[in-house]
């Protein structure tokens, strides 16, 4: 009974320090024309979704429910108060977000096509929008082609995934804006894909130690993965093994491109990072490790969010 108890608590806490933490980030200063209620509105939509997306994400690799993952996700893009407010990245992360579940879909389903398409046109639509996650290309296809029994046929039908968003792109430019087809329209996605400038981190020592803590917590939950692949059952397996690669991938985009400066590259690094973090969270050992963890992540949190204001 106490045990519930303090269960209940705990959980009662964590939601009220999440909300207060997600609402105060709208009294940090954003850019000028970025905040107002409709791009707060809009932007809510999309990381609930991508919350609600994460939770059944978990619930196909595992097999039973956690709430902590969605959590996570939403904690880890309220670091960014940018990331609260509507931008054409908000879209691109949803995008992503249902390519990876396709993708896991996909290796877990004994290669099915249509899981195929939709993963490949996904991602294409979200490179669309955002052209640094078209790296993530060459990710999705050596980690699907060993599923496909004739390889030919998977190489013909990847092609056709990933040209078909860019088909129906140019097919809309040129009913809606009257142009001409023209290569030069998709040139921006090249000048993105090879923008390679590492991030100039502004860092005080509040935003050092988030950056400590969120390495720390997302390297331990990567190591504890990694040694406890074994213990998965082959789907399992394959599913942790692809978000593993995914996160080192997503992570190593949003270092190395820097974009226009403004990009919220929480969005997509807390997709893998949830499902990793969640999992390590959600296991039943080493559980005051666990909770010195998660302790230490939120008073550290909470106290660069009060620094803003002082």
């Amino acid at each position: 009974m106490k045990e519930n108890l303090w269960k209940l608590t705990a959980a009662a806490l964590a939601i009220i320090s999440l909300v207060i933490f997600y609402a105060s980030a709208f009294f940090i200063p954003v850019p000028a024309g970025t905040a107002s209620t409709a791009a707060c509105a809009g932007a809510a939509v999309i990381i609930l979704a991508n919350a609600l997306l994460l939770y059944f994400t978990y619930l196909h690799i595992s097999l039973h429910s956690s709430i902590i993952i969605p959590a996570l996700y939403i904690l880890i893009v309220s670091v960014n108060p940018q990331a609260l407010y509507w931008t054409v990245y908000h879209p691109a992360s949803m995008c992503l977000l249902v390519s990876v579940m396709l993708h896991l879909a996909y290796c877990a389903a004994g290669a099915s096509t249509e899981y195929l398409v939709g993963s490949l046109s996904m991602l294409c639509i979200a490179g669309l929008i955002m052209p640094q996650l078209f790296w993530l290309t060459p990710l999705y296809l050596l980690s699907s082609i060993g599923k496909a029994e004739e390889k030919s046929k998977f190489i013909v039908t990847s092609i056709l995934a990933l040209t078909l968003p860019v088909i129906v792109y140019a097919g809309i430019r040129m009913i809606v804006l009257k142009d001409s087809f023209d290569i030069t329209h998709f040139s921006y996605i090249w000048e993105g894909m090879s923008d390679v400038r590492i991030q100039n981190f502004h860092l005080t020592a509040a935003t050092l130690s988030r950056f400590a803590m969120f390495v720390i917590a997302i390297v331990t939950a990567f190591v504890f993965t990694v040694r406890n692949l074994g213990r998965y059952r082959t789907i399992q397996f394959l599913a942790y093994a692809r978000i593993l690669v995914l996160t080192l991938a997503v992570a190593l985009i949003s270092i190395l491109f820097k974009g226009d400066g403004c990009i919220p590259y929480e969005l997509f690094l807390a997709i893998p990072a949830a499902l990793l973090t969640g999992e390590y969270f959600k296991s039943s050992d080493k559980r005051r490790s666990k909770a010195a963890l998660a302790a230490a992540s939120l008073l550290i949190l909470i106290a660069e969010r009060i620094s803003l204001f002082l």
